[in-house]
């Protein structure tokens, strides 16, 4: 090189230093993202579509005399205390009741037990049968669970049947219910 001269650096493509384009990366990342959950929270909250959170609904179904009626969540994620709940009023009421839920349903859930606590309690291969005292004349029996979903990897879906059983062990009523787990 000849004393004097400058020899010319050609500059990067991009003027921007390397800890800035990684910044700035990060800022769009993040806004994308919370963008994105507030469109989700707004769908949910405005037109009812189920994103986030716990989503419940009540099926009623009635025979025999009996009403049935079943409280229980559509959609739910892990840690989250869950809801179920049966309402049993009307003529199955006077004697023992007799409860038959689906159990591969119950599977999904950890549960701290059921509640009133039945008289008696088996299983077979598809259902969880519960026999309750019959609650004062006149009034409903109300079972509930406190539920809560374990955690899952990927989205899942539970249905079960809940019934009320006769004597014979043959379904009076019978409510179909399922429920969405999601990650």
């Amino acid at each position: 090189m000849e004393q004097g001269r400058t020899v010319f650096q050609p500059a990067s493509f991009d003027s921007e230093s390397q800890p800035a384009r990684k910044r700035r990366v990060l800022y769009t990342t993040f806004t994308v993202v919370v963008s994105a959950v507030v469109v989700f929270v707004v769908a949910e909250g405005i037109a009812a579509f189920p994103a986030f959170g716990l989503d419940t609904d009540t099926k009623q179904s009635a025979g025999s005399g009996t009403q049935l009626s079943v409280h229980y969540a559509t959609a739910t994620r892990a840690q989250l205390a869950t809801p179920l709940e049966v309402t049993i009023q009307g003529a199955a009421t006077t004697d023992n009741v007799v409860l038959s839920v689906s159990s591969d349903y119950l599977d999904v859930f950890k549960s701290s037990g059921v509640s009133p606590q039945p008289t008696s309690e088996t299983s077979n291969d598809n259902d969880l049968v519960m026999t309750f005292d019959p609650p004062p004349a006149g009034q409903a029996l109300v079972v509930g669970w406190e539920l809560e979903p374990k955690p899952v990897g990927w989205f899942t879906s539970k249905s079960a049947d809940v019934s009320v059983l006769d004597s014979d062990a043959n379904p009076v009523v019978t409510v179909h219910i399922n429920t969405a787990v999601r990650p």
